[in-house]
């Protein structure tokens, strides 16, 4: 603390969650805290209010944007299937706000980072499609969480990736491979 020297501004997108009867805008504290201490940037989360605000104010001002996870999945309807599962989280404000920070942190050439369902967000954005239930395609592996076990438990590395010879977390790293944990 005290640096004297200008943080990037990263914006995280919310997801929106009723906690009866309202409706809230939140990200994960994993997250944020992952952004202030392991990435040493501050961390503006992003209410999904992109149908009364224009998202192109927000990602003027950033420097790059995060992509989070999120117990939600991305609407079907986006990548041209039906529900298979009515019980599945859907989050359509999140599914609204995430093409629009892809489209223009992709047209303003800024740094665009994600994990878990944020990376089903740029897929999708792209053009891609999904399983709905990954876990259930022969020669997948299951990543869903086990709510029982321990977060330290959860949170384990669990096997290598390697990284990309010319990627960015290459050279961040300087590794070759890194160990890493797929939880869902």
């Amino acid at each position: 603390m005290g640096s004297s020297s200008k943080k990037p501004l990263v914006g995280v997108i919310s997801d929106v969650k009723v906690i009866s009867p309202h409706p809230f805008h939140i990200a994960g504290d994993k997250y944020l805290r992952a952004l202030v201490e392991a990435a040493d940037v501050v961390p503006i989360m992003i209410p999904a209010l992109n149908d009364i605000m224009d998202i192109t104010h927000w990602t003027e001002h950033l420097d790059g944007v995060f992509l989070t996870g999120a117990y939600s999945m991305v609407n079907p309807s986006l990548y041209g299937e039906s529900k298979i599962d009515a019980d599945f989280d859907y989050d359509d404000q999140r599914d609204n706000l995430s093409r629009a920070l892809i489209q223009n942190m992709l047209k303003e050439d800024k740094p665009l980072f994600a994990v878990c369902r944020g990376l089903q967000d740029i897929n999708v954005a792209l053009g891609g499609s999904l399983h709905q239930s990954l876990h259930e395609v022969e020669g997948m592996n299951d990543h869903r969480e086990d709510k029982n076990a321990p977060l330290a438990e959860q949170y384990a590395d669990t096997h290598s990736v390697t990284l990309n010879e010319d990627g960015i977390m290459r050279k961040i790293t300087g590794r070759n491979d890194i160990l890493v944990n797929s939880l869902h």
